[in-house]
């Protein structure tokens, strides 16, 4: 038969037993509950999100590049068409504009103009003023 003493040391180990396992089985649950967390952990999420961040932007980047790169190319070929249609390409190829003198408008047909009309011819460099002496109607 066991003592009192004795019996109070028995139910102490008991219980100290039963609390270890209890506290290991907490641990372990805390344990798992802290692993599933650092799966929802802000931290991963922001750190994803940054990377996507950085790839949109480097798209982004290279879209605009792409883009400027093609206005640049459109406007080059619109300067050379402009260029090629300019009066002063005209004019530089040897040919010359002529203008009424007091209006300025432009002649295009021997028919806007008459004998003893004052013109204007402008050339590649320079212009000079001219009087109608003779029309012929080719």
């Amino acid at each position: 038969m066991l003592t009192n003493t004795q019996r109070v040391d028995d139910l102490e180990g008991r219980l100290y037993r039963v609390l270890q396992t209890k506290l290991r089985a907490c641990g372990s649950i805390l344990d798992m509950k802290t692993a599933k967390l650092w799966q929802y952990a802000p931290t991963a999420l922001i750190n994803s999100h940054k990377q996507r961040q950085v790839y949109l932007e480097n798209r982004l980047i290279q879209a605009i590049q792409y883009t400027l790169e093609q206005r640049e190319q459109q406007l080059l070929n619109a300067s050379q068409t402009l260029n090629t249609l300019s009066p002063l390409a005209t004019l530089n190829r040897g040919y010359a504009i002529a203008s009424h003198h007091l209006s300025g408008g432009l002649i295009r047909s021997t028919e806007q103009v008459k004998i003893g009309d004052m013109i204007q011819i402008r050339l590649a460099q320079g212009h000079f003023t001219s009087q109608i002496k003779d029309i012929s109607h080719d």
